[in-house]
């Protein structure tokens, strides 16, 4: 994810933090300062919250490890102000394994509050949870409320990955018990529809009984995850059974990494192309696109004629094949931000190019095809 920063690594998989998480940390010195607050509780409420999202992280990590127990792997976990994000190379099919893998998450969550419930019961004061003691100890700053709110806050996070919409753990386990019965497409839309009519449900409670903006805010989260997963699925169906062959397009552009500049705009003026495939030395380098050439004649405009395009190029891009399937590569080149990629023949040889937006027309066409079926 861009603007990201690499933290380190938990079982083989790469942990970032997303820069926007500065902004709660920046947000947490601001609203404690400006509320009076000294600066032993500003240091209480970050360590709080990284301690919360440690927790988060080994959340997602309990869905990375059960993943790699099918096969699947993790390409990173991410942190946002929001949350975390496991980027799971892909969903289990299996509703069985699906399954596993969406509850492995909150049980993690289960066990730290299990423990930290077992620190309090030997280490701590058992009063603390009794009805008449719990807001004086959420409202004092000592090892006791810290343990405390991190208990709370873990039990949280099971109860709303609980709920039964995506793209929260709980819609999920809803789709797989669903599938287990019946085709995953279906399944997926009958959760979905369930996760949207919730997300209904919380936007209105938010504007008109709790009046909570952040009710809101979650319920829009979670109307368009739901509607993401559905489309995401549907599409997949779509694209079942058809490989990078099936949508392979024969007639593009190829430039070389001496072209100029000019060269180039001329190309992208008079074809239909936004994004060329480019050789070096007679073999693939890489890809020039739209927006780098657009770039580059920003700095380089005035000597358009003389300038190479081969320090624009983006290279290190993965080569498909004919026979790959492409119910896997659309989402990668997605998620990936790949607009063009080279396809090769089993020789080894140029036969062509996969274009995302070729492929988003191709899953159009399928999609037409099928409704009229």
């Amino acid at each position: 994810m861009g603007g990201s920063l690499n933290i380190g690594k938990l079982a083989g998989i790469k942990v970032y933090v997303h820069w926007t998480f500065l902004i709660l940390i920046a947000y947490i010195v601001f609203s404690g300062f400006s509320s009076g607050q000294q600066a032993i509780g500003i240091v209480y409420n970050i360590l709080l919250v990284l301690s919360v999202f440690t927790c988060v992280v080994l959340h997602e990590l309990g869905h990375a490890l059960a993943a790699r127990r099918y096969g699947i792997g993790t390409r990173d976990i991410t942190l946002l102000p929001i949350g975390g994000v496991a980027s799971l190379e892909n969903i289990p099919e299996n509703p069985k394994q699906e399954l596993v893998v969406a509850i492995a998450g909150p049980l993690v969550n289960v066990a730290i509050a299990a423990i930290l419930f077992g620190v309090i019961t030997l280490f701590l004061n058992t009063t603390l949870f009794a009805p008449e003691n719990i807001e004086a100890t959420l409202a004092h700053l000592n090892l006791n409320t810290f343990v405390v709110n991190l208990l709370m806050v873990n039990i949280m996070l099971v109860a709303f990955n609980a709920i039964p919409a995506f793209p929260m753990d709980g819609g999920r386990v809803l789709r797989a018990l669903l599938a287990l019965s019946m085709d995953r497409t279906k399944a997926t839309r009958i959760a979905a529809s369930i996760g949207q009519f919730i997300a209904i449900l919380f936007v209105f409670a938010g504007l008109f009984y709790v009046k909570n903006p952040f009710l809101i805010f979650i319920g829009v989260f979670v109307y368009l995850g739901a509607m993401a997963e559905a489309n995401a699925v549907a599409t997949g169906a779509v694209l079942s059974g058809f490989t990078v062959r099936d949508a392979l397009r024969t007639r593009y552009t190829l430039l070389d990494a001496t072209n100029t500049l000019k060269e180039a705009v001329s190309e992208l003026i008079a074809g239909a192309d936004q994004d060329f495939i480019v050789t070096e030395n007679n073999s693939i380098a890489g890809v020039l696109r739209r927006k780098e050439l657009v770039k580059a004649l920003a700095e380089h405009g005035q000597h358009a004629e003389t300038t190479l395009i081969a320090p624009f190029i983006e290279r290190n891009l993965p080569y498909l094949q004919l026979d790959d399937d492409i119910k896997e590569v659309y989402p990668m080149m997605q998620q990936n931000g790949f607009s063009i990629l080279p396809v090769l023949d089993p020789d080894g040889k140029l036969a062509g190019v996969l274009d995302l937006e070729n492929l988003t027309e191709f899953v159009m066409i399928r999609s037409a095809i099928i409704e009229n079926k």
